[in-house]
């Protein structure tokens, strides 16, 4: 069942982030790049998810190209040069416009793009050997629009996109493949109003999978930014936020998660023809207190914008000049790198549209826009406009990480170091360390690592997280590789043995116990080590034969005990009777006596007999019956682990219990000591 909560955010949180990496820094747009990189004067269209940027610094574009009432989709990219690829030819007849969203793998370039046309979802992917293919994704409606998409750390896609044939107003869709297979879910509680096609949703995920959506939610006249996130990463019980800022009315809005922290640019106005104004907040993903919104886009009327955090979490936004209800043509950059915001328009001279913007693995920017050209009517161009390209060190890849008792071991692939870098050096790899879940990470090697594994050992019970870099030669350290998490868990200590392993004429009992009283026993008697289903112990165990006994405490929150192991040697004494002969029927003391939470009662049965034995507390209360059938001649053990008949546990105090047989009534004490 999904649990709808719909409230303004107003108190504040305050969250300052922690970065590793190049200093912050203006970019100068004077020294960028600027290529028209669609080749000829037709129409084109781009999205705003149509840039990427892998992990080799290679820049991957999708735009649209007008052909008749449909438009074709094409690829290009920037591959270790300032040089980019011939535009390759990827589908045809898309459709009237341009819904798609560009994804790569985090780690394994893997390029992808999913496609809203004709009311279905599609999924197309790059070839290793060449070209693209196509599937379909199963959404559970014909009529899904207006997609957005990202991609977690683990590789898992979440997109979220609008579908229109519900029974009264457009929702919200969610689709995943989180748990392996796609599945999806309508939001039933996302507002979208009366004209709910014009919601443009947004997402971005942690690097959980927690997902987060932002769209323009409510109705006509009273549009604000609303959030909808998930509670757990690749489910569907959803927590809903409203965002007030002074517009009376928010339109759109850009989405950044970086470090657990949700940057949000939304833009509004108070009205048809006022000018447009663009704030900026955000909180912690796990908090319900966003930051007073502040006002980005200066006295200008700036709308539309593409939110970036650079590697030092500082926030970069470009937005698009609105008079009245039209663009311009100009675009804005606004940042606060000095912790104020400042606004400069970079692009002077120049009529652009629609601007999207990526950080790449150097620190520079890359900006996609349309352009605008009049000459022989208005013509749409894609231009990117960014600072050169600069060689990534390749990273270590796909590391993994398994537990070994109180030590995490690592394992990864080496970097897949590209043709025309094949003459540089790699001397060997550091591991970064996070402990308990906070702090900056730091190396725990004292040497380079020179193989691709790695044991760090003699670990405290706690969160870790760790991530691998690579160096090499003259060139210094790459990025990291995926980050890997582990919780080491305490360890319970090993099981006692009484009595102690030994000699013994014709039998024994012998009894286990766990020190902290957490977990089960179990144990074997053919001297192999135990796991959990051996045998369980709940009673003393009788050896009538030589035997190995070892002994081992498990739990599902704790790490398992070491063995605790013992020989019995019996040793056979001749009598023809398979016990002592028993003279005399006898009830013995508990042992242990006090005891917490457990005692052994001993009693000796002369003959054949009916046997109760029956605990009572100090008013003379039964509490508890132990035995209550016939007994053959011989020696018996029974457990008393505290409780009483309805298995609640008792209070301290002393206990009496009593053992009637045909001829006898015995009686005993115990302290229950807590």
């Amino acid at each position: 069942m999904q649990r709808c909560k719909h409230l303004i955010a107003a108190a504040l949180f305050i969250l300052i982030p922690l970065f590793n990496g190049l200093a912050a820094q203006v970019p100068d747009w004077d020294d960028t790049i600027t290529t028209e990189i669609s080749g000829n004067n037709l129409n084109k269209a781009i999205a705003k998810r149509s840039i990427r940027i892998g992990s080799d610094n290679t820049l991957h574009v999708i735009y649209g190209q007008e052909d008749g009432d449909d438009w074709n989709l094409y690829y290009i990219n920037r591959n270790n040069s300032d040089e980019w690829s011939v535009p390759e030819l990827i589908l045809t007849d898309f459709g009237y416009t341009i819904d798609i969203a560009l994804i790569l793998h985090p780690y394994q370039n893997d390029l992808k793009f999913y496609a809203a046309s004709g009311g279905s979802l599609y999924e197309v992917s790059q070839e290793e050997t060449g070209g693209w293919s196509t599937e379909s994704i199963s959404t559970g409606t014909s009529n899904i629009s207006f997609i957005d998409a990202a991609i977690d750390t683990q590789g898992k896609v979440h997109l979220i996109g609008i579908t229109s044939n519900m029974a009264d107003e457009p929702k919200l869709i969610y689709v995943t493949d989180y748990n392996g297979d796609w599945s999806h879910d309508v939001l039933m509680d996302s507002w979208l109003g009366e004209y709910g096609l014009g919601a443009e949703p947004v997402i971005d995920v942690d690097t959980s999978g927690i997902a987060v959506i932002a769209y323009r939610g409510g109705t006509y006249g009273q549009y604000h930014i609303h959030i909808a996130q998930n509670e757990v990463a690749g489910e569907f019980d959803w927590y809903y936020e409203i965002i007030s800022t002074p517009n009376a009315n928010d339109l759109a809005s850009a989405i950044r998660i970086v470090d657990n922290t949700i940057h949000l640019a939304h833009s509004g106005q108070d009205g048809f023809g006022f000018p447009w104004r663009t704030y900026y907040s955000r909180r912690h993903i796990n908090s319900l207190s966003w930051t007073a919104p502040e006002l980005v886009s200066g006295p200008l009327s700036l709308v539309d914008p593409t939110i970036i955090i650079d590697l030092e979490g500082n926030v970069h936004i470009v937005m698009v000049e609105i008079d009245g209800n039209f663009a311009t043509g100009d675009i804005y950059y606004s940042h606060n790198i000095d912790d104020e915001w400042e606004l400069s328009n970079p692009f002077e001279d120049e009529i652009w549209e629609y601007p999207t913007m990526v950080l790449d693995h150097s620190g520079g920017f890359q900006l996609l826009k349309k352009t605008v050209s009049f000459d022989g009517g208005v013509q749409y161009g894609v231009v990117h406009k960014g600072a050169p390209y600069q060689t990534v060190l390749p990273v270590p890849l796909d590391l993994n990480i398994d537990i070994d008792g109180f030590n995490a071991v690592l394992n990864w692939d080496s970097p897949d170091i590209p043709p025309e870098l094949s003459d540089i050096i790699l001397e060997g790899y550091n591991i970064w360390r996070q402990t308990f879940g906070a702090g900056p990470y730091e190396i725990v090697n004292d040497e380079l690592v020179e193989t691709n594994e790695y044991m760090d050992v003699n670990l405290f019970p706690g969160d870790y997280s760790y991530y691998v870099t690579a160096l090499y030669q003259d060139l210094g350290e790459s990025g990291s590789s995926n980050t890997v998490n582990i919780t080491i868990l305490d360890q319970l200590p090993a099981p006692e043995i009484d009595p102690p392993g030994g000699e013994y004429e014709n039998f024994v009992y012998v009894n286990l116990s766990s020190p902290n009283r957490i977990g089960d026993i179990h144990y074997t008697l053919d001297g192999e080590d135990p796991t959990e289903n051996s045998n369980l112990y709940d009673i003393p165990i009788l050896i009538e034969e030589t035997a190995i006994l070892k002994a081992k405490t498990f739990h599902p929150n704790w790490q398992a005990s070491s063995v605790t192991e013992a020989e019995f040697v019996i040793i056979t004494t001749g009598i023809e009777e398979d016990y002592p002969l028993i003279t005399e029927t006898r009830l013995h003391p508990a042992k242990p006596n006090p005891f917490n939470p457990e005692t052994v009662i001993s009693f000796d049965i002369k003959e054949k007999t009916p046997v109760n034995i029956t605990v009572y507390n100090l008013r003379g209360q039964r509490v508890r019956e132990l035995v209550n059938e016939h007994k053959e001649p011989g020696n018996y053990q029974i457990l008393w682990d505290g409780k009483d008949q309805n298995g609640n546990f008792l209070p301290s105090g002393l206990y009496f219990y009593r053992m009637k047989t045909s001829d006898q009534d015995l009686y005993n004490k115990m302290m229950l000591l807590k």
